[in-house]
């Protein structure tokens, strides 16, 4: 038969380690959950900034060619 004190210590020991489990698992899980949510966000601001600059460079070569497509050719 085991003593009243091993009967504590191993009581002790078993709560410690699925508190430490538990909250583990917890921070895991928000860890995850916050670092998803700033990656979502993050590549939105990268869209929306690239966007822009495609748009500005597609304008740059529509204002390139308007201005090519102006320029008289002589032909002999």
């Amino acid at each position: 038969m085991k003593s009243i004190g091993k009967k504590i210590y191993y009581t002790i020991i078993i709560m410690t380690v699925i508190s430490l489990l538990f909250l583990g698992g917890l921070a895991s899980v928000l860890n995850y959950s916050s670092t998803m949510s700033m990656v979502k966000q993050n590549f939105q601001e990268t869209a929306t900034l690239s966007a822009s600059r495609v748009q500005w460079e597609l304008q740059a070569y529509s204002n390139i060619a308007t201005e090519l497509g102006m320029i008289k050719k002589n032909v002999r």
